[in-house]
């Protein structure tokens, strides 16, 4: 028959059982937490470095845009001009001023013959 005696030590070991198991499920559930916080901090990293690749994609997209900005304000410029000097050509062909003197007043046409053949765009 068992004894009070040996009751003790198997409610001793049954409860240092119970302990072993809840501890040995911790441990279990903090490494899988630690592994989740690996991923993440590798994700973070990632997506450090992807965003620093986008900042410096949209800094080149800028300074390019800014270009074709100023090319843009030059070919309108250049446009305007363009037709400033046709539309004096055809003042100065309506009130009948020669070619040749139309040279004097757009030399930047180049060239009398230029002046009768229209703007070179």
């Amino acid at each position: 028959p068992a004894t009070r005696a040996d009751e003790v030590p198997a409610k001793f070991e049954r409860i240092l059982r119970t302990r072993e198991e809840q501890l040995e499920r911790l441990v279990a559930e903090l490494d899988a937490q630690q592994h989740a916080q690996q991923r993440l901090v590798e994700e973070v990293s990632r997506l450090q470095r992807e965003n620093s690749q986008l900042k410096e994609e949209h800094e080149v997209h800028k300074r390019s845009m800014e270009k074709l900005k100023r090319e843009l304000r030059r070919v309108e410029t250049m446009v305007a001009e363009a037709h400033r000097v046709s539309d004096n050509r055809r003042f100065l062909n309506a009130v009948g001023v020669p070619a040749i003197l139309q040279l004097h007043a757009s030399p930047q046409q180049g060239s009398a013959v230029a002046m009768a053949n229209g703007p070179s765009l």
